[in-house]
């Protein structure tokens, strides 16, 4: 996920740019749950998300940079054969493989063959629903980024203990991984969108509505001659992801809110019932009187006579110590 540094700047023509921090797997799994619109201020606490989410981890740059993350995931595609898997790049078990090479023997498609969706792949890792890209326990995912910052900083990590390497195994026998799709999967396989089910507390569709397929391709004009025209790919799951090829050229592209499609009005998951008001007539209450304004006036006196017979006293004291000196 922290492979690609990403640069931000608030104005355009503006040459101060920022970069963004790194993305956690905490952002990524609130992010998920929300529905947030931008500010524009980077430093902008994002605070607590409705529904009884809680706190977010972090400001506006955070959830900016998870966003980025999970629509780059899902929306960076090529055309079939420009890449290919790095056969030489060491994958632990357990892990898919991230590297990718450029095809020594790649010939570009037909611009027909670009207008077919079983010529797209995805040529980014999966983001699985724990914020990464690859399936692993939650106390081995803290260890992983633990030693990814000490990394950062320069530190050396703290060795592995066997007992606890262990446990580790243990619990991810337990654990049930989540399956996802390898890399340069055709775009055709992804799931479809199902105008059912729950969004927050909003029902949407019925089981017999039409499966709208998760991508779109058209060519750029019907109007001028084919050699004019480029194939144009769109992602109906965040709309403003396009992808647009011709001949050895693509490009990926992403104008939008950074808000993926809900198909219904969003509606936040109800939260907690709020606590009673107090019954007045349950325990016996008796009001304080307020004070007169004499009586304020005797309490005020009285204050200042104690602060002056205090300080006399510690006067006092302290010209007896200087007499026991003398």
């Amino acid at each position: 996920m922290n492979r690609w540094d990403y640069y931000i700047c608030t104005e355009l023509g503006d040459d101060k740019w920022m970069r963004l921090p790194m993305v956690k797997p905490a952002h990524i799994e609130m992010a998920r749950q929300s529905v947030y619109i931008f500010t524009g201020d980077p430093n902008t606490p994002i605070g607590h998300l409705p529904g009884g989410l809680g706190l977010f981890p972090g400001l506006e740059a955070h959830y900016l940079r998870a966003q980025i993350a999970r629509i780059s995931s899902a929306c960076t595609v090529s055309p079939a054969g420009v890449y290919e898997v790095d056969e030489e790049d060491e994958v632990e078990e357990g892990e898919k493989p991230e590297s990718l090479l450029l095809a020594e023997e790649y010939e570009p498609l037909e611009f027909t063959e670009l207008l077919d969706l079983a010529n797209w792949v995805h040529h980014r890792p999966y983001l699985y629903g724990i914020g990464r890209i690859n399936w692993m326990s939650t106390k081995k995912a803290a260890k992983a980024y633990k030693a990814l910052m000490a990394e950062e900083e320069g530190e050396e990590a703290e060795p592995e203990d066997e007992e606890e390497m262990a446990e580790e195994g243990e619990e991810e026998e337990e654990e049930e991984p989540e399956e996802g799709p390898d890399l340069l999967t055709p775009v055709e396989e992804d799931q479809p969108m199902r105008p059912i089910g729950n969004i927050g507390l909003s029902r949407i569709g019925s089981p017999g509505e039409f499966l709208a397929p998760a991508w779109r391709v058209r060519p750029s004009t019907v109007l001028l001659p084919a050699n004019c025209a480029v194939a144009v790919l769109s992602n109906v799951r965040w709309p403003g992801a396009y992808a647009m090829a011709r001949k050895e050229t693509f490009v990926n592209i992403y104008i939008g809110w950074g808000t993926k499609v809900l198909g219904a009005s969003f509606m936040p998951i109800r939260s907690a019932n709020p606590a009673k008001e107090f019954d007045e007539e349950a325990t016996p209450l008796q009001e304080a009187v307020d004070p007169t304004p004499l009586q304020e006036e005797e309490l005020r006196l009285m204050k200042e006579a104690k602060r002056l017979a205090a300080e006399a006293k510690a006067e006092e004291g302290e010209e007896e110590e200087e007499g026991d000196e003398d």
